[in-house]
């Protein structure tokens, strides 16, 4: 995995970002469809973060915490088979951090 930006690592499981940050890792498709699952948190119910997936040339979720505790968010979208970067980022003018716990891709 690779990130950028602000980030700061919790413990073996969990990656913070603030706004700015990104994390990302190449992962590889083989179907024409995927799922992709994140479950994350806000570091504090004070600021609740936005962040955005995207796998390849494709936008998977733009989205916003709704709570401090772990949350999971699932979309299904089409995807290119073959190598695709999934990148998970907050923007700069997010309300706050997010705390990565999992992100999943599943294939049929």
């Amino acid at each position: 995995m690779r990130v950028t930006g602000p980030t700061s690592a919790i413990d073996d499981h969990t990656l913070c970002l603030a706004a700015g940050g990104s994390a990302e890792a190449t992962v590889y498709v083989h179907e024409a469809a995927v799922t992709v699952g994140l479950t994350a948190s806000a570091p504090t119910a004070a600021a609740m973060p936005s962040f955005v997936v995207h796998l390849g040339p494709y936008l998977v979720a733009t989205n916003a915490l709704r709570t401090a505790q772990p949350e999971t968010s699932v979309s299904r979208i089409p995807a290119e088979r073959g190598e695709q970067v999934l990148r998970v980022m907050v923007p700069e003018n997010s309300a706050g951090g997010l705390c990565l716990h999992q992100v999943t891709i599943t294939q049929p």
